[in-house]
């Protein structure tokens, strides 16, 4: 969490670009080296060994779906399936229009089409995609209490555009019954600890 806090006051995200066409990815990587630290794989395998060591410094992944030794479909599968690897949003890089549904299905966060569109797209889609998977990782880290582990009523947090707020509305809240017993709870916390001293 601490990293991604970091990110967002302006330090340089990194972005995995994996694709099995070495002129592919330099065009990519040219698009995008003004803005990001780039690194790049040209198969699934050797892209799954850089995710799973650079897991906490990687922002996006950028992933060809049509590669040797590991397709994009597999890794997809595979990084949506481990919980410590899912927060990193993948970008897929197709130029079957079928594929686009089924990689945004498994879980892709959005998709760029071969040939490559203006740069100024593809640099938008990628920021965009960063932008939602980071904001979505600190609104989940700060939406609990850490002491008791319940739904925080309302919570702020920075981005780069200003402070933002979220009012988080639990709906378990609404019930009676769950209020009652969280009053109870609430009231016999208060007790034991003034009993205690």
């Amino acid at each position: 969490m601490q990293e991604l806090l970091e990110r967002k006051k302006g330090l340089r995200r990194s972005i995995l670009i994996v694709d099995d066409d070495y002129i592919a990815r330099e065009i990519l990587g040219k698009m995008l080296k003004d803005r990001y630290e780039i690194c790049y794989a040209e198969n699934g395998v050797t892209a799954l060994d850089i995710i799973k060591r650079d897991k906490l410094k990687l922002s996006l992944v950028i992933l060809d779906l049509h590669m040797p030794k590991m397709d994009g479909y597999s890794l997809l599968k595979l990084l949506r399936s481990d919980n410590e690897l899912r927060r990193i949003p993948v970008i897929v890089l197709t130029s079957e229009k079928g594929a686009e549904v089924e990689s945004l299905k498994i879980g892709a966060a959005d998709f760029i089409t071969k040939p490559f569109d203006m740069p100024e797209v593809i640099c938008a889609r990628v920021s965009h995609s960063i932008e939602l998977a980071e904001d979505s990782v600190i609104i989940h880290e700060t939406e609990r209490d850490e002491l008791t582990g319940l739904f925080i009523v309302s919570f702020s947090f920075n981005t780069e555009k200003g402070s933002m707020n979220r009012t988080t509305i639990c709906q378990w809240m609404q019930s009676s019954w769950i209020s009652t017993v969280f009053i109870l709870l609430t009231s016999c916390m208060v007790e034991a600890t003034a009993t205690k001293y």
